[in-house]
This record gives structure tokens, sequence and C-alpha cells, in this order.
């Protein structure tokens, strides 16, 4: 980490160290400076555009050199979570002091405690959040650990669900994407920390999401390389779909927009609904969906049905287990809550999926359990669903597709102090 000097006026400066350049080689700073000539020499052997004593070819980065080939070089690692391949590395953050505040629980609804009202237990949650951390260890994933401060205040007051770091980005090949929250004030402000956390991490930041879009991808769930299923819903709009329909693009992913339930006077279950797909829906393997189906719509399950999957639907009186918020570690083996879900993780097994328990009963007082808990920050290449590769989602699934973004110059985005009408095409 840099070291950081601050005036009186505010002005910063960021003092680096040779093993904080990602592109370095190891011992950079001990090198002599012939010893880095030769490295120099031997690199830029590799550089297409090159050529002594010559102008550089420089239209070979335009035609022949994409982005994708430089993020290993430019920023240490291959940075991406699409699909259910081996997952490889995610981000958590501790259970902040704010989880507990007396505030949010004398007023359960106003701070949308959805599925109880009742306050988690620190000491079984930290111990919970210790367990996860040791999964994913043992099952050979690196975890990157956040810990806040006690005082944490965003613009509209205690901030709280530091505890659920899925929120801190949607991780698409080669770069985050900082989403924008849509269901309550409290969550609001997150956001600048967690992308120093990023940005510390070497992690390039692709986009955020902005104008009235609103996107909670960490809620959303990976069906294969190429699409995401996410919701219509509280946590994400249309406005916010349009804007990511073409970003995923970029990386070769689409979106399948699903519905789901959402509230309005009432939050607590089961009239509050939810609207990240992570509570609806988990796929553990190819040809598996786990589905609670009375959370979402019948185009979803005819979607399912369509790709000839198997359903395993949860019983009412198991989805306030959690068992559908699961982290695909490989395919066919999941990181799950089991502690009120003998039938599901029954079927599951039947199907032959691996479980790794991990409760989060505490969590899911607050609001979220495992997947909520996890941002994922890289895994390996997983296996593509067939069909939409042969069909593409919008001729296989047409009413589940987004479509195209356009912007409403009537509509501008900053108060220019002049009207914008006359750039609407």
């Amino acid at each position: 980490m840099p070291a950081i000097e601050t005036s009186s006026k505010g002005e910063h400066k960021f003092t680096f160290e040779a093993d904080e350049v990602p592109a370095n080689p190891p011992g950079a700073a001990d090198m002599t400076d012939e010893e880095l000539n030769a490295e120099h020499l031997r690199r830029v052997k590799n550089d297409p555009t090159f050529r002594e004593g010559k102008a550089p070819e420089s239209w070979k980065f335009h035609d022949e050199i994409s982005w994708e080939q430089e993020v290993e070089s430019c920023y240490g690692k291959k940075w991406g979570n699409q699909g259910i391949g081996k997952l490889r590395e995610v981000i958590v953050t501790r259970p902040s002091y704010n989880e507990f505040l007396d505030i949010f629980f004398e007023d359960s609804a106003g701070y949308m405690e959805q599925w109880t009202p009742e306050r988690p237990d620190p000491d079984v949650w930290y111990e919970q959040y210790e367990t996860l951390k040791q999964n994913y260890r043992d099952n050979g994933v690196l975890v990157h650990e956040v810990i806040v401060p006690k005082q944490t205040m965003g613009p509209y007051g205690h901030m709280r669900w530091w505890a659920f770091g899925a929120d801190t980005g949607s991780i698409l090949n080669g770069g985050a994407i900082i989403p924008r929250a849509g269901y309550f004030g409290s969550q609001k402000g997150r956001e600048s920390l967690w992308q120093q956390v990023l940005a510390l991490l070497n992690i390039p930041i692709s986009y955020t999401v902005r104008g009235k879009g609103v996107a909670e991808l960490g809620g959303q769930v990976w069906l294969d390389n190429h699409h995401m299923i996410v919701s219509d819903g509280t946590v994400m709009n249309l406005d916010g779909a349009r804007q990511l329909k073409q970003i995923f693009a970029q990386s070769d992913a689409k979106l399948i927009q699903i519905p789901t339930s959402g509230h309005y006077e009432e939050t607590a279950f089961p009239s509050g609904g939810t609207s990240h797909v992570d509570m609806v829906l988990t796929v553990p393997k190819p040809g598996v969906v786990v589905l609670y189906p009375p959370y979402t719509g019948f185009a979803t399950v005819k979607f399912f049905k369509r790709l000839g999957y198997q359903i395993i639907e949860v019983p009412s009186d198991e989805y306030l287990s959690g068992v559908y918020n699961a982290v695909v570690l490989e395919p066919g083996k999941i990181m799950t809550p089991t502690i009120g879900a003998k039938r599901t993780i029954k079927a599951l097994e039947a199907a032959g999926v691996e479980i790794v328990p991990t409760e989060m009963t505490e969590g899911m007082k607050a609001g979220g359990l495992v997947k909520c808990s996890t941002c994922m920050a890289r895994r390996d290449q997983g296996p593509a669903v067939e069909q939409l590769l042969e069909t593409p989602l919008e001729t296989f699934a047409p009413e589940l597709a987004v479509p195209d973004y356009v912007k409403n110059w009537k509509d501008p985005a900053w108060d220019w102090g002049y009207s914008l009408d006359g750039m609407q095409a």
C-alpha cells in the first residue's frame, strides 16, 4: 500500500515502492540499472509495435492486440468471475459494529429486515464468519478480508450490510462493475471504500452504474460463462440492466432478466419477497437448478424446462434455511447452509452435488447468507450451456432478454443550467 501524505489544503501525495508495481520483476528494488535494462530489453521483444530505430507500428494495438491480452501483464492476474468454473479468489467483509445497532432493530420495517426482526448474536455470527473463511481456504480459495471501522456513516446515516460483501462489485473477466444499491439508504456509501479495496488488489474497474439505473449485482447468479441471471425488481431496474447490457457484451456475456417479487408496506417473510436472484435460485452444476418458484415468475420455470434442467424445488417450510444462497466452488460442489433444509439437501446430493455445510443463521437475521457474504473475484472458465450457444437468448427466451440502452436527452444526468432537448435524435 502506498504511503499517503495529506496537506492542510487537502492535497494528497502517494508514494509507491517498487514491489507495489504489479508488473515489476521480483526483487526489482534491489536490481541494478544494468539488470533493469536487461529486463527491459527482454520484455521489449514482446512489444508487437516496437521496431528498433523506427517509429512504432501503433496500429497493431488497434487491430491485433486486445486489452484482454494485456490485462494479466498490467494488473498481475486475469481477474474475473464469470460462470461456475473452479473458484480461485474471494473478497469478504467482517460483520461490522453497525449490524447490531439498536436503531436498526427498533424500526425493523424501515431498515429492511426481510426475514426476521431478530437481532443477530454477534458471537455466533463472528464464529460462522470464521468458518466461512476457513471453508474457502480448505477448498483452495484465496480469501481477501476487509475490516471496516466502528464508525461508518453514509449519506443517509449509519451504513449497514457491510457483512454482505457481494456488493463489493461484480467482477467480469477483465474488470469490476461498481453497483448502485436500490433497497434502502443505509446501503449507500459502502461503494467508495470497497472501490479502494478493488484498487489495492489491482482489479481494474470497468464501469459504475449511474443515472437512475439501479443494479445490485452481488445478488445475481451466473448460469454459465456467458449468461448472468439478474432480477427485474427492487435491486435491478430496466435502466440499470440496459446500462449493463453493453458492458457485459464486452466480456462476452449477456443478461437474463427474470421477474422477482418485491415489497410494498410489508417486508417480513413471506410478504416482503426478495429481489435478489441468489435468494431465489442457484445453479450448482450444469443441468441442475435449485429454485423457490413463489419468489419469481412462471417464465423462470419455463426457461429452465426449455433448457432441460432438473429443477430442485425448495419447499416453503425450508425457505428460511437459505439453502439456495450457495457459492459454487466448482461444478457440482457448493458451500451452502444446510440447517432446516433436509429435503433440499437430500435432493441436491441425489443429483450428484457435493455439499460443504456453511451455516449463516445470524447473517440471515440481518438479511443474507453465504453468497451474500462473498465477492467472487477470480475463477476458472467453466462449462457453457450449449443450447444458448446454438440458439441466442433473444430467440430462445425473448421475454427474458434486456433491450438496448437508449439515452433520453430530455432527462440529463447533470444540471447544466440549460436544456439538452435538441440533442435528442
